[in-house]
């Protein structure tokens, strides 16, 4: 039987082609496991910035920021080489037991290595819910739950570095601008003290000590005044023309109690 060539380009294009790959997947392929894990990203910082940019794709919070950064982390060149320390991840991803078109190639490079990772994990981050969900998929169920569990320890360990180093830099922060305050402070101080020595100007509070003193004083000479007053004027008649002098003295004293009426008055 002849066949027509809307069939047999039908066989070529679909059925040949589904069948290759439907033998691949069923008798070839070595099997892959799925793991996931999430991790909450808590926000503690206030938002920079009230506008909603979220719709342009760019970070809108503090934990939007920490997921991005926190996302880059764990498809680094820093995460590949931890997690294949510690699991040995290129060994598993080229193994012997995984089929040619699955596994890592023997020979690959350091770059070829790091886009198979990448090509194997699967980050989603979740803005309303603040959850960075990790999907890994591995050769064998027991490592990729391994490499999940690894993922997660030093991602943490990495948001507690980072948030140890933030702090710090602050804590620098905060202390630079204190020694600049303090150096601030001192410059105004010799400043008023400068001023203080130009005008003559001494302690405000000794002045004000001095002046109370004064006044004191003055109040000490104003009771002996009016005591002496009021004994001269049993005299009046004899001696009229002193307490007049002491009178003029007395009201002098009473109207400005002062330290330059005082030499005034003295000098006078």
């Amino acid at each position: 039987m002849k066949l027509s060539w809307r069939t047999v380009l039908f066989l070529v294009s679909v059925v040949m082609p589904m069948t290759v790959i439907m033998s691949y997947l069923l008798i070839i392929a070595s099997d892959q496991f799925v793991s996931r894990g999430s991790i909450i990203i808590s926000e503690e910082r206030s938002s920079s910035s009230n506008l909603d940019l979220s719709f342009l794709g760019l970070a809108n919070s503090a934990a939007d920021n920490d997921a991005l950064v926190l996302k880059s982390f764990v498809l680094s060149k820093d995460m590949l080489t931890f997690l294949d320390e510690k699991l040995s991840i290129r060994a598993h991803y080229s193994g012997g037991g995984v089929d040619y078109f699955s596994r890592l190639a023997s020979d690959a490079t350091a770059e070829e290595f790091h886009e198979y990772y990448d090509s194997m994990i699967e980050l989603v981050y979740d803005r309303e819910a603040k959850l960075l969900t990790l999907t890994v998929r591995a050769f064998d169920r027991i490592f990729a739950r391994d490499v999940v569990q690894k993922i997660i320890e030093r991602s943490e360990e990495f948001i507690d570095a980072l948030n140890d180093k933030i702090s710090r830099e602050q804590l620098r922060f905060f202390e630079n601008e204190l020694v600049r305050s303090e150096r601030k402070l001192q410059k105004i101080k010799s400043q008023l003290v400068a001023f203080q020595n130009r005008h003559k100007i001494f302690s405000t509070q000794a002045e004000g000590e001095t002046i109370i003193a004064t006044i004191s004083a003055l109040e000490t000479q104003v009771a002996q005044k009016q005591s002496e007053l009021k004994g001269k004027l049993t005299f009046a008649s004899d001696c009229f023309c002193a307490t007049w002098v002491s009178s003029a003295l007395i009201v002098a004293i009473i109207v400005s109690p002062s330290a330059w009426v005082l030499k005034i008055l003295w000098r006078f």
